[in-house]
C-alpha cells in the first residue's frame, strides 16, 4: 500500500513539474484580467471541438451577441467569475476557467484540463458589421477505426448503429481478455462469436492483450505459446481473423491497475515470432510502444530482419518526432504508423498521462503540425486514423475526450491535408492491411 501511494505521489510531481517546466504552460486569468481582457471588446476565435469560428461583441453592460455560420446571430449576457468566463444560455450560466497559452485566450472545460474554445483577435467597440464569422471545412467522408478495442461489457450491436450514423465503415478490433481500470476483460471465445455476427464491419485481430503473454519471460516464451502461434496462423490465414494486436511493449501508466506500467523487450523471441508469423499471413502486427531511447534501435532491429513482415507501431510511431518518423518510413517499407488517439483531445495526442522530450503531438488545438503534414504527404499510404476506444464510457459518453469527440476532431482536421492523402489514411490503408482478400 505504501509502495502504491508513493507511486502515486511521485507520477503527480513528475507531472506537476513537467506542466510548470513547459514552454506554453497556461497561465489562469483573474476575474480582473477576464473583465479588462474582453469587456467593450469585439473577440474572435474558434470552438475547438465543433471546428466552428465565431465572432462576439463583449459590451460593458454585461451584454453579449454571438455570431457564426454555424449558430446566427444569439444575445445573451456575460460576466466574469474568479477565473472564470461565464456566458448565460438558454436560461443557465455558464462557468469556464480561463487562460492565456502561447499569446492567445483559452476557455477550458471545469476541470481545466481541456481547451474547448480559443480567442485570438480582440478589438475595440462593436465591429460586428465589419465581420464575418465563416465555418471551418470539415471532412465528412466515411473513415474507418483502425484501433478499436473490445472488452466484457462493450455492446457490438450499440456499436455498429453508432458506426453506421457516424459513416465508419469498417473498426479494426483488438480483444482485451483482462480487465482494464472499470472496463472488464473478453474472452477468445465471445470475441471469435462477435467476429464471426460482425465480420461485415469489424476486422478482429487475435488477442494480444492477455495475461499470460505479460506474466511470461518474451526471451523465454512457454510452451503453450507455440500452440497458439498455430491456432493464430490457422484464425488469420482463415479470414475469421485479420492481424495481432493490439501488443503493448512499453507503456506509460494511468492507472494503477495491472499490467499499466509496461517495458518488455521489443528485441525478443516473442516478438520474433510474431513477426515471422506477420510475414506468413501477410497481415500485420500491431505494437503499442513509447518510442524511448531503447525502444527505437529495437523497432530497427525487428524491421531489419523481418523486411517480409508489416509492422504499425501504433500511436503515430510511439509519438514520436515526425522527423524521425519520416526516415524510418523512407528506411523500412513494412513500417506503418497508425494515428490512434492522436487528436489533440485530451489523451495520447495531448501527451498524456506524461510528457517526454522525444515525444510529439500530431496536432495542436485542431491544426496539425506542419512537419507531420509534410511526412503524411510524403508517405500517405503508411497512415491511417484510429480512435482508441480502450473503454465502454467512452462509447456512450459525450464530449471531447469521447469516442465521438475524437471523431469530430479528425473530421475537423482532415481538410488540411491533400484530397489524396486523406482518401489513403481513411479508407485505402487500413482497407489494404486489414481488409477481405
Amino acid at each position: 500500500m505504501k509502495n502504491s501511494i508513493s507511486y502515486t505521489l511521485l507520477t503527480m510531481l513528475s507531472l506537476l513539474i513537467t506542466i510548470i517546466s513547459s514552454p506554453g504552460y497556461a497561465d489562469e486569468l483573474s476575474e480582473d484580467e477576464i473583465i479588462e481582457r474582453f469587456s467593450n471588446k469585439t473577440v474572435e476565435g474558434r470552438h475547438l471541438k465543433k471546428n466552428f469560428s465565431f465572432v462576439r461583441f463583449y459590451g460593458a453592460d454585461g451584454t453579449l451577441i454571438a455570431v457564426s455560420d454555424e449558430k446566427g446571430e444569439r444575445t445573451a449576457n456575460w460576466s466574469a467569475d474568479e477565473e472564470n468566463l461565464c456566458h448565460q444560455w438558454h436560461g443557465k450560466n455558464k462557468c469556464f476557467p480561463m487562460k492565456e497559452q502561447d499569446g492567445v485566450v483559452k476557455m477550458y472545460n471545469r476541470r481545466g484540463t481541456v481547451p474547448i474554445l480559443v480567442f485570438n483577435k480582440f478589438t475595440d467597440g462593436n465591429n460586428l458589421d465589419k465581420i464575418t464569422a465563416t465555418e471551418t471545412e470539415i471532412y465528412e467522408g466515411p473513415i474507418i477505426d483502425g484501433h478499436g478495442h473490445l472488452g466484457g461489457n462493450y455492446d457490438p450491436a450499440e456499436m455498429l448503429a453508432r458506426d453506421k450514423r457516424d459513416d465508419v465503415p469498417h473498426m479494426v478490433v483488438f480483444p482485451r481478455l483482462f480487465n482494464a481500470d472499470t472496463s472488464k476483460g473478453t474472452t477468445e471465445e465471445v470475441a471469435s462469436e462477435i467476429a464471426a455476427l460482425y465480420k461485415d464491419h469489424m476486422w478482429m485481430t487475435v488477442a494480444l492483450q492477455r495475461r499470460d503473454v505479460y506474466e511470461m519471460d518474451w526471451q523465454s516464451p512457454q510452451s503453450w505459446w507455440q500452440d497458439w502461434l498455430k491456432w493464430a496462423k490457422d484464425e488469420i490465414s482463415s479470414g475469421r481473423r485479420r492481424g495481432m494486436g493490439e501488443l503493448t511493449a512499453v507503456h506509460h501508466a494511468y492507472t494503477e491497475s495491472e499490467f499499466a506500467e509496461r517495458d518488455f523487450p521489443v528485441d525478443s523471441v516473442l516478438v520474433n515470432d510474431l513477426l515471422t508469423l506477420s510475414a506468413q499471413t501477410q497481415r500485420p502486427l500491431v505494437l503499442h510502444a513509447e518510442g524511448e531511447a531503447h525502444v527505437v534501435p529495437q523497432i530497427e532491429t525487428q524491421l531489419k530482419r523481418h523486411p517480409k513482415a508489416l509492422l504499425v507501431w501504433a500511436h503515430a510511431c510511439g509519438r514520436s518526432q515526425p522527423e524521425l518518423v519520416g526516415k524510418l518510413l523512407k528506411t523500412y517499407p513494412n513500417l506503418y504508423c497508425d494515428l490512434g488517439n492522436m487528436t489533440d483531445t485530451g489523451n495520447y495526442g495531448s501527451l498524456w498521462p506524461r510528457k517526454e522530450d522525444w515525444m510529439s503531438q500530431w496536432e495542436q488545438d485542431g491544426t496539425i503540425l506542419p512537419e507531420w503534414i509534410k511526412v503524411m504527404e510524403q508517405f500517405p499510404d503508411r497512415f491511417y486514423l484510429g480512435m482508441d476506444t480502450n473503454q465502454w464510457r467512452g462509447w456512450v459518453n459525450q464530449g471531447i475526450r469521447s469516442r465521438a469527440g475524437r471523431l469530430d476532431r479528425f473530421r475537423a482536421v482532415l481538410p488540411q491535408l491533400s484530397d489524396s492523402t486523406i482518401k489513403s489514411i481513411t479508407i485505402e490503408v487500413p482497407t489494404k492491411l486489414f481488409g477481405d482478400r
